[in-house]
Formats: structure tokens, sequence, C-alpha cells
């Protein structure tokens, strides 16, 4: 026979080995719904481009295949390879469609145990340190990865939300002032 919900079903007390009778009370708690229930956690959200958006003139694609030709052109001449010179200028027009492409509009939530980027969430254990790099506008997050192979993590973020977002990353991670690799400074200082 069905029991109706104001009906108590008897339980077994883990502790004494008597039974004791739980009902469907909603307004009851125990010590462990404190302990299921979830932490509150300080957070910042915010939109920002994923990567920073130089526009490109025709005679920035002109000199990106100039360049891609004479390279070719150059590995061509001393290895006599021409799967090398065709890879070169296979390599130009990736770089060159990359280069066209917009960015889109990324949403990000920090939390005190990580960041979220859209759906993917990194957790703070997975960097060594990071960067406030404010020599553009909006200004950037750098996040230098644990794994040697893991690329650097580049965020973008709004002014007005700087001191927010530093409150909770100064309390994880220790700021390291060195900037942009090498690969970033020459891919900024082309504009890609």
């Amino acid at each position: 026979m069905p029991m109706s919900n104001d009906q108590q079903t008897p339980k077994p007390s883990e502790d004494s080995g008597t039974w004791s009778f739980v009902g469907d009370d909603k307004g009851s708690s125990t010590p462990n719904d404190a302990k299921t229930q979830k932490k509150t956690t300080k957070s910042v959200r915010w939109s920002a481009a994923e990567y920073a958006d130089h526009d490109k003139s025709v005679a920035w694609y002109a000199t990106l295949v100039f360049a891609a030709i004479v390279f070719s052109a150059v590995v061509y001449l001393i290895t006599k390879d021409k799967i090398a010179a065709g890879i070169i200028i296979f390599a130009g027009v990736i770089f060159a469609v990359y280069g066209g492409r917009k960015p889109r509009i990324l949403n990000y939530v920090l939390e005190d145990t990580g960041i979220t980027i859209d759906t993917k969430f990194y957790d703070f254990e997975l960097f060594r340190s990071f960067s406030v790099v404010d020599v553009e506008n909006p200004p950037s997050l750098l996040f230098v990865p644990l794994k040697r192979f893991m690329p650097l993590m580049t965020i973008y973020y709004p002014k007005k939300d700087e001191d927010k977002i530093m409150a909770i990353l100064n309390n994880r991670l220790p700021i390291d002032n060195k900037g942009y690799d090498v690969m970033e400074r020459f891919l900024r200082r082309i504009n890609y």
C-alpha cells in the first residue's frame, strides 16, 4: 500500500542500533546539511574579447606574402627541398587567415578557486603565477602555467573591475610582472 507524504518510515539509527522514525519534514535540518551546502565565494563576472584585435591593412597582408615568399625561396636555395618551401608558403597562408579572424566575446567568471572562460574551468592550481599587462586598452592578465608545454593564458578584463579581480588573485597566486614572452612580444609588434 503506498505511503502518503505525511507518514513516517522507520529507519535504523546509525549510532545506537535502535529504530527511529524519519518523516518528510522539509523544515528540519541535520548537521550533514551544513556540510553539503555550497560554500559562498567571492566572484567577478565580465565579458571581453578573447584577444586584442588589430586592424590589418592591405599593406600588412602584402608584407606577409612577400616575407613568406622570400623565406620560402631562401629555404629552397639552401636545401633544394620543395616540400619545405611549400610548407613555408602554406604556413604564411594560415597565418594570414588567422590574422584576419575577428575575436569572439567570451564570458569570464573569476572565483576563489579558479577562473571559468565560457564553459571551461581552470583551477588556480594549474598556474605558477600571474602578471598584469597594462600596455593595451583593455588591460590583460597573463597566467603562467605550471606545466612546461602549456601556453601562457592571456585574459582581457575591464579596468573598472581591476580592484575586485586583484583582491581575488592576490590571495591565490603570486604576482610576477615579467610580462609577455618573446613570441608574444613579436606577435604584438607586428600587430597580429
